[in-house]
C-alpha cells in the first residue's frame, strides 16, 4: 500500500507548482520590441581599406534570450557581419555568436543570450565591402524563449531532487541496501567523469558534430519533414532540436541529450549485467569497463559518432534480454519481462540504425566503414563479460580484486577526459549559423 505523504512533501509539491505556475504564463508570450533602428541611424565608428564598422545607440537589455532581426539588400561582393555588443559587462553575461549577411537573404534572424543586466549595448555591423545604406532596418525583441528555458531547467532538477528524496526515504526505510547504495553512488560518478568533456561552458567538435549541429537547426527550424528525417537517418535528433525549439542554444541542446545518451549507456549496461550475474559489484565493474573504455570516449567525442553510440548504449540490455531468455529459468514472468526488454532493445536498435544511417553520411572515414569500425564496440562487450566473469572467480580476493579493477579501469578514462576536454580546440556555438558563416 501506498504511505500518505508527509507534510514536508506536500509542502515541496506545492511550492513546485507555485514555481512552475508563475514560470508558464511567460513561456507562451509574443516577442517585445525593445528597439528599432534604420540604417541612417548607424555611427561609423571606424573606416580602413579593410573594414568599415557601424553602431547603434546603446540601450538596457534585462537577462532573458534577445532576438536581432535585420532587413537588408546586400548586392553581389558585399560581405557584413553583424553582432550584438556591450564594451563593458561582466565576465560571460553576453552570449551568442552573431552572423553573416548575405546576398540575397532579405531577413536574417540571429539570436543572443543575456545573463545580467546589461546597459549601453549596441549593434555591431562590420561590413568588409560596402557600406550602411545595405541595412535597410534592425529590430530587437525580448522573446518568451528565456521563461521556456528557466521552466525546463526547473522541471528537470524537480525531478532530479524529488527522485533523490526518495532514494534517501528508501534508504532510511531500509529497502536498500548499504552496497546498492555504494552501486548507485559509484554509477553517478562513472556518469559525470564519461561526460566530463561536456560539464563546460564550452564545445568540443569531434569529426561529424559540426554536421550534427547543422543537422539540428535544419530539425529546429521545421524545414525537414518527418517522412523525409526517416529517410535521412535524422530520427535521434529530434530531442536536441525539441530543446531548440524551447529555446535552448545549439550548444547545449547538443549537451543535454549527450548526457541523456550517456546515462543510458552507463545504467543499462549496469542493470543487463546485473541480471545476467546477479552480483552488483561484478556489474559495476562490468559497466564501468564498458562504458570508461578509452574507445568508447574518442567515439563519442573526438569522433562525435551519435549514431554508433546509441548502438553502443543499446547493445547491453539487448544482449542480455537474449541470454535470459535462453537461461529458460522458471523464474515467474522471466519470459514475459525480457521480452518485454527486447521490445525496448529493438525500439533501441531502430533509432540506432537511423544514426548508423547518419552516420555512414557524415563520417570522415569512409574506408574504415564495415566490421572493421564494429571491432571495438565488440572487444568492449567482451572485456565487461571478462570482468564480471573475473570477479566471480575471485571469492577469497574480491575486494583486492575490486580495488586493483576500479584503479585499472579510472587510471586510463581519466587520462583521456582529460587529454579531451583540456587538450581540444574550444568553441563557443550557441546557434549552429556560425559553422556555415565562419562568424
Amino acid at each position: 500500500m501506498h504511505k500518505k505523504l508527509s507534510r514536508n512533501q506536500i509542502l515541496l509539491y506545492l511550492a513546485e507548482l507555485l514555481v512552475i505556475l508563475w514560470l508558464l504564463p511567460g513561456c507562451f508570450q509574443k516577442p517585445v520590441q525593445m528597439a528599432v533602428w534604420n540604417g541612417a541611424e548607424f555611427v561609423l565608428q571606424t573606416s580602413t581599406s579593410e573594414l568599415k564598422r557601424y553602431v547603434s545607440d546603446g540601450m538596457e537589455l534585462r537577462p532573458g534570450v534577445s532576438q536581432i532581426r535585420i532587413d537588408s539588400h546586400l548586392q553581389s561582393g558585399q560581405l557584413c557581419q553583424a553582432s550584438l555588443s556591450c564594451e563593458d559587462k561582466p565576465f560571460r553575461s553576453l552570449r551568442g555568436n552573431g552572423i553573416q549577411l548575405r546576398e540575397g537573404r532579405e531577413h536574417t534572424v540571429f539570436t543572443y543570450y543575456i545573463c545580467d543586466r546589461l546597459k549601453d549595448v549596441f549593434v555591431r555591423l562590420n561590413f568588409e565591402s560596402g557600406d550602411i545604406s545595405a541595412v535597410r532596418e534592425v529590430q530587437i525583441y525580448r522573446t518568451g524563449a528565456g521563461n521556456r528555458i528557466l521552466l525546463t531547467l526547473f522541471l528537470i532538477c524537480s525531478g532530479v531532487l524529488n527522485g533523490l528524496l526518495s532514494f534517501r526515504r528508501h534508504i532510511r526505510e531500509g529497502r536498500v541496501t548499504v552496497q546498492r547504495q555504494i552501486v548507485f553512488f559509484s554509477l553517478v560518478g562513472v556518469t559525470a567523469l564519461a561526460f566530463f568533456p561536456y560539464l563546460t561552458d564550452y564545445m568540443i567538435l569531434g569529426t561529424d558534430s559540426a554536421n550534427y549541429l547543422l543537422r539540428i537547426e535544419t530539425l529546429a527550424d521545421g524545414t525537414v519533414s518527418l517522412r523525409q528525417s526517416l529517410t535521412d537517418g535524422l530520427l535521434p535528433l529530434y530531442l536536441p532540436a525539441l530543446l531548440c525549439r524551447i529555446g535552448f542554444p545549439t550548444m547545449t541542446s547538443y549537451k543535454l541529450s549527450t548526457l541523456l545518451l550517456v546515462c543510458l549507456a552507463v545504467w543499462g549496461a549496469y542493470h543487463a549485467l546485473y541480471h545476467c550475474v546477479q552480483k552488483e559489484y561484478a556489474a559495476l565493474l562490468g559497466a564501468m569497463a564498458y562504458t570508461l573504455f578509452p574507445w568508447s570516449l574518442r567515439l563519442l567525442y573526438n569522433e562525435g559518432a551519435w549514431g554508433r553510440y546509441i548502438v553502443f548504449a543499446a547493445l547491453p540490455p539487448l544482449c542480455a534480454g537474449l541470454w535470459e531468455l535462453l537461461q529458460d529459468r522458471d523464474t515467474e514472468n522471466t519470459v514475459g519481462y525480457w521480452l518485454g526488454r527486447i521490445s525496448l532493445g529493438i525500439l533501441c536498435d531502430m533509432l540506432a540504425l537511423q544514426g548508423c544511417a547518419q552516420d555512414r553520411g557524415l563520417s570522415c572515414n569512409i574506408e574504415q566503414s564495415g566490421i572493421a569500425r564494429w571491432v571495438p564496440l565488440l572487444f568492449m562487450l567482451t572485456l565487461a563479460i571478462a570482468v564480471c566473469m573475473l570477479y566471480n572467480r575471485a571469492e577469497k580476493h574480491r575486494r583486492t580484486f575490486l580495488f586493483v579493477a576500479v584503479l585499472l579501469l579510472l587510471i586510463p578514462a581519466v587520462y583521456c577526459v582529460n587529454e579531451i576536454a583540456f587538450c581540444s580546440d574550444v568553441y563557443y556555438l550557441y546557434s549552429a549559423e556560425p559553422l556555415l558563416s565562419g562568424v
